[in-house]
């Protein structure tokens, strides 16, 4: 079973860093201000991360990060950072960016309830090519 952990204890930096660093991402992602990250766990030991920010008052902008997108639980565990976030926040709607051809990641956020918003064209450089996003919204069942 995959745990959600509030990573915002500095014991938390290392399995962080690590778990960007495997995933090709650069660790200053965790000097970001104004960002709450967390970690996911499975038998002690990180499997991906999350983190999260606000974009405006009642708006929140989310990624979340596995090492293994077809993961058995992940489904159940991004269901639960939402239940958290929809308990602690008084936010409205969530967001996420996926590149178009990032097809797992789509059905993952479909998934869990996000529904497609439309496409920012060349908003992402992977590599030296620009690449368009789905821009992806979920509008929380209390708002």
């Amino acid at each position: 079973m995959i745990k959600l952990l509030l990573a915002n204890k500095p014991k938390y930096r290392e399995p962080l860093e690590q778990v960007l660093q495997d995933m090709g991402h650069n660790p200053a992602l965790l000097e970001q201000a104004h960002t709450v990250w967390f970690l996911f766990v499975e038998d002690d030991k990180p499997i991906g991360a999350a983190y999260v920010f606000a974009l405006s008052d009642v708006r929140l902008y989310i990624t979340m990060l596995f090492k293994d997108i077809k993961l058995p639980g992940r489904k159940a565990v991004g269901k639960d950072l939402l239940k958290y976030l929809e308990q602690t926040t008084s936010c409205s709607k969530y967001e996420v960016l996926v590149p178009t051809d990032s097809k797992n990641v789509l059905r993952y956020y479909s998934q869990l309830g996000f529904k497609r918003e439309g496409v920012s064209r060349q908003s992402a450089r992977i590599g030296d090519e620009l690449v368009d996003q789905v821009h992806m919204g979920f509008v929380c069942q209390d708002s």
